[in-house]
């Protein structure tokens, strides 16, 4: 196994934990307590609702994009799956990223915006990152 497929796998694994632990024990675990945590970003409980939804969703488009390029990585005769997983993860990435950024901007309360915009920036500068690794 080549050395960049090596780093790949890993840079995927990595993509892929990220994206589905944070679906299950940030998104998901937030409507165990939703009045709160819509309380602290400033937001009504149905807004927050949505915006849950809209996060769970970048997060799962991501994570089984991942989890596909994974599995096409191992399998060294199939390309396409591999292009479809990849394309999925920067679906995911960039998506989640511009709507972190713009819903800190245009929806949550002061104290949040910034920490939250950061966010937004990281998860779009992985999903340039993750295109940058299929282009090679």
């Amino acid at each position: 196994m080549s050395r960049n497929r090596i780093l790949r796998i890993i840079f995927f694994v990595i993509i892929a934990l990220l994206l589905l632990s944070e679906l299950v024990f940030s998104n998901i675990g937030s409507f165990g307590n939703i009045d709160e945590v819509a309380q602290q970003l400033g937001l009504t409980v149905p807004a927050e609702r949505v915006r849950l939804y809209i996060l769970i969703l970048f997060d799962g488009i991501g994570g089984i994009g991942a989890i596909l390029a994974l599995i096409a990585l191992f399998r060294t005769e199939e390309l396409a799956p591999r292009q479809l997983g990849v394309n999925l993860t920067i679906v995911g990435l960039v998506g989640y990223g511009v709507y972190q950024f713009l819903s800190a901007i245009f929806q949550l309360g002061d104290d949040f915006r910034v920490p939250i915009m950061i966010v937004g920036v990281v998860y779009a500068g992985l999903g340039f990152f993750t295109w940058l690794t299929n282009r090679s």
